[in-house]
């Protein structure tokens, strides 16, 4: 089981969220990354792989759900088992 819940790229910042309700946000990840992480089948390490320590980022509030997250493009939902 992933620990991310929702990946959003708007086109920037990439924005995600883990299960816990923590969001993060990268700054200037090229949307062929986001596009790439969408399809990958494990969100958390592709997540490892290819973002961390390689873009800008800054941690939000926890729980924070604002109009970006909530008109999200892509969600992941893996407790249900799709990806939509």
């Amino acid at each position: 089981m992933s620990t991310i819940s929702h990946i959003t790229h708007l086109p920037d910042p990439f924005r995600f969220r883990y299960i816990s309700g923590s969001i993060y946000e990268y700054k200037d990840v090229p949307a062929d990354i986001y596009e790439e992480m969408k399809g990958a089948f494990s969100k958390g390490q592709f997540l490892n792989a290819k973002i961390k320590g390689r873009y800008r980022y800054k941690k939000r509030m926890s729980n924070v759900l604002d109009e970006d997250i909530a008109t999200t493009i892509y969600q992941v939902r893996f407790s249900q088992g799709i990806i939509g």
